[in-house]
């Protein structure tokens, strides 16, 4: 996937906000490998998810719910081994 640089800078931001200890790291590895991009983007998509889901909670979204949540655990595990 192609980012755009405003894209990419914003995507950048959010992860940083995320892990503010890790700001040189992220900041080094954003620049040198699309692996980490990705599972940052896929981390990100996953938490906006998680974010849209609780504003409106529905019984039925339990599930999915917990999916989101699984997910987002297994990609901040990823991603903080990347670093």
């Amino acid at each position: 996937m192609r980012h755009s640089i405003t894209k990419g800078d914003d995507l950048l931001d959010k992860i940083v906000l995320e892990f503010p200890e890790y700001r040189r790291e992220i900041a080094t590895l954003f620049n040198k490998s699309i692996d980490f991009i990705e599972v940052c983007e896929d981390y990100m998509v996953c938490m906006n998810s998680i974010s849209q889901l609780q504003k409106t909670p529905h019984l039925k979204d339990k599930k999915r719910m917990n999916d989101l949540v699984a997910a987002s655990i297994e990609l901040r595990e990823e991603l903080l081994s990347m670093i």
